[in-house]
């Protein structure tokens, strides 16, 4: 899905242009003033469903599990597990019912080499 926004002008917002993260953006000739945040780009929903995380899950927490995933591909699925199993999102989980399955699902995306593709969905 495409979107075209031209020779906008948005002044004193909170966020100027906020958008799915698969969304592909074309401005041109759009001014955005005074806003905290020009432009976000969101998770796309289904990213976080598909992992089996709650929607309110930190986008920081996220990344930094995928990013411990990339440096880990080398090893062995179960050595990754246990890896990202020690990262901040597992902390803010807690002991959720579905922590095991979210872990499968993550070192999943690692033994199909798609971690690189999340990470690219993530807000910067």
């Amino acid at each position: 899905m495409a979107i075209k926004i031209i020779d906008c002008h948005i002044e004193n917002c909170g966020i100027g242009i906020s958008s799915s993260g698969d969304v592909e953006l074309g401005i041109s000739g759009t001014k955005i003033v005074d806003c905290k945040q020009a432009i976000e780009l969101r998770d796309p929903p289904g990213v976080l469903q598909s992992l089996g995380l709650p929607a309110d899950t930190p986008a920081g927490l996220l990344k930094e599990a995928l990013e411990v995933l990339l440096e880990s591909q080398s090893k062995s699925p179960e050595t990754s597990a246990e890896v990202v199993s020690k990262t901040s999102l597992f902390e803010w989980l807690g002991g959720v019912a579905n922590s095991t399955s979210i872990l499968a699902n993550l070192v999943s995306l690692q033994q199909n080499g798609l971690v690189q593709q999340v990470l690219n969905l993530l807000p910067k």
